[in-house]
């Protein structure tokens, strides 16, 4: 596959996530579009097997997977998986992303979104609806968008709605790679390194799109990064994300009230739970 032919990266990181991986790989190469995309695949040193799937699966799709499999755990080092070793070698246009224990739902999710984007060279990102499962109750619910009143639609994402609502999920999203190329020195300031950090900086580049269709789904699990943690450790992440984001950016005060906020509510929660 030439570079010039491919439109589209897809980025995904694994870790034990044989249980899911399976139908995850097969929302991305269920998609139909009339552009070629590569499926790059990271690894990380998975111990349950999930890199004996991910072997299977680039032998049979090797035109299209292209894996990293790591034999020690980067994460643990402090290594930062995404702009270490995914998006570097992104060879597309647009950069799409899907954890591996999340999965696709529309096989016309990227041809939608990059049919959007080329029409709409003012946006530097593109996301969409999506719904949440819970792995452990086997039940699903809507995403944090239906919460809306009254009812959205399509969304412009600016600044205001990104720190008043999660609309940037990282599995909808489709980003211009010269848009990531922009931030990508600004990104490596940072210690925590979540999607907070990634869609704070695109949108210093332009504004982002959410498309009002369901094309995804979010797994909650207790093997999740945050999924699952108790609620004081969930606001403490938040704390130390955007205390993290304030003293990087001392500008900009929407931090500095969400940094604030954060440390109270969290030193509160952690109180109760004592």
């Amino acid at each position: 596959m030439n570079e010039e032919q491919i439109l589209v990266s897809i980025n995904c990181i694994t870790y034990n996530h044989r249980e899911y991986i399976v139908q995850c790989l097969e929302g991305m190469l269920m998609q139909k579009t009339d552009f070629k995309f590569e499926i790059l695949i990271h690894d990380d040193a998975s111990t349950d097997g999930t890199d004996v799937v991910l072997r299977e699966y680039a032998e049979k799709y090797g035109d299209i997977i292209r894996p990293i499999l790591q034999t020690e755990n980067q994460y643990s080092k402090g290594v930062d998986i995404w702009n270490t070793y995914q998006f570097p070698r992104a060879r597309g246009k647009y950069i799409a992303i899907c954890e591996g224990d999340d999965y696709w739902t529309d096989p016309l999710k990227l041809q939608k979104q990059v049919d959007f984007m080329e029409k709409n060279g003012q946006y530097a990102f593109c996301c969409h609806r999506f719904s949440i499962f819970d792995q452990e109750l086997k039940s699903f619910n809507a995403d944090y968008i239906a919460s809306i009143d009254p009812p959205a639609g399509d969304l412009v994402i600016t600044k205001e709605l990104f720190f008043r609502i999660w609309v940037t999920h990282p599995l909808t999203a489709l980003i211009r790679k010269d848009c990531y190329n922009c931030i990508a020195r600004a990104l490596t300031k940072y210690r925590l390194q979540r999607d907070v950090h990634l869609f704070y900086h695109l949108l210093q580049t332009g504004n982002g799109f959410l498309l009002n269709e369901n094309m995804g789904v979010y797994r909650v699990h207790r093997g999740g990064i945050a999924s699952k943690k108790k609620e004081y450790e969930k606001l403490r992440t938040g704390y130390l994300i955007y205390k993290e984001l304030y003293l990087q950016n001392l500008t900009d005060f929407t931090l500095l009230k969400h940094y604030l906020y954060y440390g109270v509510v969290y030193r509160i929660t952690k109180m109760k739970n004592r």
